[in-house]
C-alpha cells in the first residue's frame, strides 16, 4: 500500500512504493515538476535502493513505460493502442 508523503502543488509530489510481490521495505518516489518554455518537465526519482534488491533491476522499465503513457495522455488526451 502506498502512502502520500508530501504534496507541494505544481512543484512536488512524494509517495511510498512497495512492490507487493516481494517482501521489501517501502521506497520513496518523488515527482518534481518544473515549468519550461515548451510545457512542463517531470523528473521522477525512485530512491532508497541497494544493489542487493531484486526489485531495483525490474522497476526502471516500468517507470519508463508509465512516464511514456503519461506524456501520451497529456499531449493527445489518449493512449495509443
Amino acid at each position: 500500500m502506498s502512502e502520500v508523503v508530501e504534496v507541494s502543488p505544481r512543484e512536488r509530489f512524494s509517495h511510498t512504493f512497495t512492490f507487493t510481490m516481494r517482501d521489501e521495505e517501502p521506497r520513496l518516489v518523488t515527482w518534481k515538476l518544473a515549468d519550461v518554455p515548451t510545457g512542463c518537465r517531470v523528473t521522477l526519482t525512485h530512491g532508497g535502493w541497494s544493489s542487493q534488491l531484486k526489485t531495483h533491476k525490474g522497476v526502471g522499465g516500468g517507470w519508463t513505460e508509465i512516464l511514456t503513457l503519461l506524456a501520451q495522455v497529456l499531449e493527445t488526451g489518449r493512449i495509443s493502442q
